[in-house]
């Protein structure tokens, strides 16, 4: 939250002005030198998504496992009367 005043911008309800915050915090820190990172490793990594990607994409284009045909079930048999036998008119 910034609070302007007289042409003044400070922070924290204009407890803290922020361009001397900046300036302390600046020669407060001390200089390091940049730490060491490995080289190399964007390349390994690159070469890695492209690989998993290129996996991905043929799983899921990939045409679906063949199964064996399932046989048709047998027709039902045609109704019958429980006393002849004979198949009923409709």
């Amino acid at each position: 939250m910034a609070y302007t005043s007289g042409g003044r911008r400070s922070y924290l309800f204009g407890q803290l002005p922020i361009a001397d915050a900046f300036l302390v915090w600046g020669n407060a820190v001390a200089v390091q030198p940049p730490l060491p990172t490995p080289g190399g490793w964007r390349g390994w990594f690159q070469l890695l998504s492209l690989a998993v990607a290129g996996l991905a994409a043929w799983w899921f284009r990939r045409p679906p496992a063949r199964t064996k045909p399932v046989a048709a079930p047998e027709p039902a048999p045609a109704h019958t009367t429980p006393d002849n036998g004979e198949p009923l008119p409709w």
